[in-house]
């Protein structure tokens, strides 16, 4: 929202392993609105589209120190 109206709209895509519980990101739609109206959708990506790829949005069991990636997306 900016100044109480519609700026972006945003669909994330996630799964999770059931085995480990793992959040997994898959990537996102995006909307960018002016006026109500959908103006364009920069920032939108889908792992496996121009080489993007899955990242892991939230371990199931985290340790201190980790490190990984939540979005892995060209440009």
């Amino acid at each position: 929202m900016k100044n109480g109206r519609l700026a972006e709209l945003t669909k994330d895509y996630f799964a999770i392993d059931v085995s480990t519980n793992d959040v997994y990101y898959f990537g996102e739609d995006v909307e960018v609105c002016k006026n109500g109206k959908v103006v364009n959708r920069k920032g939108r990506w889908l792992s496996g589209m121009n080489g993007a790829k899955f990242g892991l949005y939230m371990p199931g069991k985290p340790n201190v120190g980790m490190n990984y990636y939540q979005e892995i997306a060209p440009g």
